[in-house]
């Protein structure tokens, strides 16, 4: 790879790797060059040979329209989560939606999980 380069392009609207084109995801694996990476990623919640970013993706494409409940759910998803997940956001400037959440720390002791009311 050129590191002054860019080594790909997504683009909203129009087909990007498995997914549709009215959503990107982008994780920490180059998925769109079949990372085997992924499928060896502990963290995720059904463990390895299970990406997060399948499990993401079937919430995501199984919903005709993508709300902020539909966004949610896919990063939420015991398949997608991953057990460290410390912070998550779901924000449209355009619709005016900040959702900003702490998700519990599955590998936190009880002392060290922030709950906000």
């Amino acid at each position: 790879r050129n590191p002054d380069g860019l080594a790909y392009a997504l683009r909203l609207g129009q087909h990007n790797a498995q997914c549709r084109d009215d959503y990107i995801i982008a994780t920490n694996f180059d998925y769109v060059y079949h990372d085997v990476r992924e499928w060896f990623d502990p963290t995720g919640g059904r463990g390895i040979g299970h990406p997060r970013r399948l499990a993401a993706q079937a919430v995501l494409n199984a919903s005709a329209d993508l709300t902020p409940q539909v966004l949610l759910a896919a990063i939420n998803d015991p398949g997608a989560i991953a057990k460290d997940t410390i912070f998550q956001a779901v924000i449209n400037v355009e619709q005016g939606i900040w959702n900003l959440t702490l998700p519990a720390c599955a590998k936190c002791p009880p002392s060290e999980t922030l709950v906000l009311v």
